[in-house]
């Protein structure tokens, strides 16, 4: 089943292309709306009088898409799913990147992913803090900040010529991953939660 999923994508890839994209410039175009309603809930007297729950609510949004990255990339992705259309979807996509690295057509999420996973998280949110929708939108704003960072992070991995310091650290870690160990380091900008959670592999710093 499994090889099956990783030649579906190469067959139906027009049919799907619009789950996944090349480089992070189509994420930027539809969290940009979303990014400016959230702004639009926020008044400046609002921050002038608590920029020190601004900058809290904000770097408590931004900490909690890391956890989201690891959970996604850990448990979605990697995930056992006995459903074959579900599993297959999946595998057709991580799996296939596992596999062919060099594809660029499935380095980041495309429309049909970002505009659901925005809801998926949003939604809830709002529903949580609407008595309070700065509380909300700031945290949001946190989010979509990280989230962002994520995409821009994963496309750099993949390209050559790196010297960032930051860069180099979080490219050994994730291609530790590919390469060595897919059932350890799924944090994509850090590896925070895989040490938490008792997925960290110190291998990564092995790979030149």
């Amino acid at each position: 089943m499994k090889e099956q999923s990783l030649t579906w994508i190469e067959d139906h890839f027009d049919k799907i292309k619009y789950f996944a994209s090349p480089n992070p410039i189509w994420n930027l175009i539809f969290l940009t709306p979303i990014t400016f309603m959230l702004a639009l809930c926020i008044g400046q007297d609002w921050v002038a009088n608590h920029l020190l729950a601004t900058l809290s609510l904000f770097s408590i949004g931004f900490i909690f898409w890391t956890f989201l990255e690891y959970a996604i990339h850990r448990w979605i992705y990697h995930g056992q799913y006995k459903n074959k259309t579900l599993r297959r979807f999946v595998e057709s996509f991580h799996m296939y990147h596992h596999r062919n690295m060099d594809d660029s057509r499935v380095l980041n999420a495309g429309p049909l992913m970002i505009i659901p996973l925005s809801f998926i998280i949003l939604v809830p949110l709002f529903l949580v803090f609407q008595n309070t929708v700065e509380v909300f939108a700031i945290i949001g704003l946190g989010l979509l900040s990280a989230y962002y960072f994520y995409e821009w992070v994963h496309y750099l991995i993949h390209k050559p010529k790196i010297t960032n310091r930051y860069l180099i650290y979080i490219t050994r870690f994730h291609m530790f991953h590919h390469q060595k160990r897919w059932n350890k380091n799924f944090g994509n900008t850090n590896h925070f939660w895989d040490y938490l959670l008792g997925t960290y592999d110190s291998g990564y710093k092995k790979i030149k």
